[in-house]
């Protein structure tokens, strides 16, 4: 609803005029004059009190309203004030509200400051702790502005910013670094590089830089932000990663060729063995004859020679059968040593120094023997010129970080070591991982099997040690192998016979090669045996259920039913019969669990008729 302005100036005369009025009335009608000019000048002062109190003190109170807190209906009702007072009254007002907005505006940009100011220790604290290099850079790479890392790392401080960022570049990467640098203010997007830096003690470490260009608001190149990373920790882990990649790599191939080599050995000894037991057969048989007497041992010499092949195969493979004791290497060492100084070219000189306080091992004498003979071979085919041959020894203790760098494949613990070295041609570094690999060989064609080493690791790994290879071309190669220390008492005792008995009894012999049964059928024929043959297991119970039989000679490893469950099978239909195991494999950790099923003995393939002869003998007898 409008409200109408009232003028106070006007009600003020009126109220003055109409009591003047009412008062000269009563004043001419009564006879007591000063009563009533008492009264008059009461009424007089009471109406310009009311006049002073609306025309200022009431407008002054809405101001000191507005003042303190600028009060809208204060300001509303000074509007209605008129006249000069009015004029100053309005000025007063807008004064108010022009202060009111400046505090407003005032406080406003406090906040505005102090949220910048957080924002901005925000951001320096996040820059300041970043655990990367963070440095602001003009377009020619001088540095700017640094973080607490950059101070650390380059010694870079805000009172001397006039460093290049190359200078902390590796010489190598200064030129790439400048075109990727063009790069960046060129295409404007960010761009990371992998780099060599320097610290400011000179030492290297492996960086990734990300760097990104800051533009002016018109869009203009400014200034380069880098962020530098140390990443030496991750590149050793991703050099560390593949090395065990590629060691994991190397044991399951190794392991994969030894089975292959192991599956070729054990066929191949079937046929050696029908081979030698035909060429014994004929030896003996028809020995009177000049021709034949000479061709079967020949043929007799060759299978020995093929043999001793398969059984490089089986050491590689681990499948060979040891004879495992205390062994003082030194001992065996120190014979050979002589055994090369005799033996090997004079141009070579063999120095030799053993100095393990510990050089007992558990193993099998032969093959470390065969071992040794091997790495020394080997020297010495990488000197035809002469040159000088080290083997030495010592001790070596394992770690558990050693340990794992060997991906677990190498057990913790107290090794001794024996180390030759040569002088001579080294090895190329991409012929490293292939040395111990069967029928690898650098040697020219006919002067190496590619045996020698696959048989030296084969011996290693079934010893449970390890061996290394340093090498260099040009100036020598050594080969380390480490065995684990045994704590055993030496036995310097052995006893073997040599007495060959002929024999009489009925003999099943199971196996499903065909020319291994006929091949024995005739030695054991010869040496005065009834033999019965049978290709599977089903057959040879067939004939034991059929008639009496005191040995049965059954393969191991057969299609169908194998020997084990053969001679199972037939100590039911006929308790306390004996056996024994034929293969071509090397059982010998499986060797007390065989023998636990009843066996007598385990044979090896190709056998000769005379040991196979000796076996059968103990066993009946």
């Amino acid at each position: 609803m409008h409200q109408r302005q009232i003028d106070w100036n006007l009600l003020l005369i009126i109220s003055l005029q109409v009591l003047s009025i009412i008062v000269l009335l009563v004043m001419s009608s009564s006879s007591n004059i000063f009563f009533w000019l008492m009264i008059f000048f009461i009424l007089v002062f009471a109406c310009s009190f009311l006049f002073f109190r609306m025309r200022f003190v009431r407008p002054l109170r809405l101001i000191r309203k507005v003042l303190d807190n600028n009060d809208e209906t204060a300001i509303r009702k000074l509007s209605l004030v008129k006249g000069q007072f009015g004029q100053i009254v309005n000025l007063i007002v807008r004064a108010a509200q022009q202060k009111k907005e400046l505090e407003n505006e005032v406080a406003e940009r406090k906040r505005i400051e102090n949220s910048l100011r957080e924002s901005e220790e925000r951001y320096r604290s996040v820059v300041e702790t970043s655990p990367d290099i963070i440095l602001v850079m003009d377009l020619s790479a001088n540095i700017l502005i640094g973080n607490m890392r950059a101070a650390m790392l380059f010694d870079i401080t805000e009172s001397v910013l006039v460093e290049n960022l190359r200078s902390f570049l590796h010489q190598s990467e200064q030129e790439n670094f400048k075109r990727i640098l063009d790069t960046v203010i060129r295409v404007g997007r960010i761009y990371n590089v992998d780099c060599i830096m320097l610290k400011k003690d000179g030492r290297s470490f492996n960086a990734e830089i990300s760097l990104s260009l800051l533009k002016t608001a018109l869009g203009d190149p400014k200034n380069i932000m880098a962020i530098i990373k140390d990443v030496t920790d991750l590149k050793s882990a991703e050099i560390e990663k593949a090395r065990f990649e590629e060691q994991f790599r190397t044991i399951y191939k190794m392991e994969a060729v030894g089975q292959l080599a192991g599956g070729i050995a054990h066929d191949f000894n079937n046929i050696l063995g029908a081979i030698s037991g035909y060429a014994d057969i004929i030896l003996h048989r028809y020995g009177t004859d000049e021709k034949l007497k000479k061709y079967s041992s020949m043929i007799l010499s060759a299978a020995t020679r093929a043999a001793d092949l398969t059984g490089k195969l089986l050491t590689f493979s681990r499948k060979s059968k040891m004879q495992l004791a205390a062994i003082d290497i030194h001992a065996i060492l120190t014979d050979m040593r002589d055994l090369f100084i005799h033996t090997i070219d004079k141009k070579i000189t063999i120095n030799a120094s053993f100095d393990a306080t510990d050089a007992v091992i558990n193993g099998d004498a032969g093959q470390f023997q065969s071992a040794v003979m091997n790495l020394v071979l080997n020297a010495r085919d990488a000197m035809p010129d002469g040159g000088v041959m080290t083997i030495r020894t010592g001790n070596h203790v394992v770690d558990k970080e050693f340990s794992k760098s060997r991906a677990y494949t190498v057990a913790p613990g107290y090794y001794v070591f024996v180390e030759v070295s040569d002088t001579g041609t080294g090895i190329d570094a991409h012929l490293m991982s292939h040395l111990f690999e069967p029928f690898f060989t650098t040697k020219d064609i006919g002067k190496g099997t590619g045996l020698g080493l696959a048989s030296v690791y084969g011996t290693v790994k079934s010893h449970r040690g390890y061996i290394d290879v340093k090498s260099r071309k040009g100036e020598g190669t050594s080969f380390i192998m480490y065995l684990p220390v045994s704590r055993a008492v030496l036995d310097l005792t052995s006893s073997e016979s040599s007495e060959i008995q002929m024999g009489k009894g009925h003999i099943v012999v199971v196996d499903d090669e065909r020319f291994i049964l006929e091949a024995t059928e005739e030695i054991l024929s010869w040496i005065g045996y009834r033999v019965s043959v049978a290709q599977s297991g089903d057959a040879a119970l067939e004939i034991v259920k059929a008639e009496p039989v005191d040995l049965m000679i059954v393969d191991l490893m057969m299609s169908g039913m194998n020997g084990i469950e053969t001679y199972k099978k037939a100590k039911i239909i006929r308790p306390g019969i004996k056996a024994l195991l034929s293969t071509g494999y090397r059982v010998e950790n499986e060797e007390q669990a065989i023998l636990n099923e009843g066996f007598s003995a385990i044979i090896q393939k190709p056998f000769v008729s005379a040991k196979l002869a000796q076996i059968i003998y103990d066993t009946l007898n």
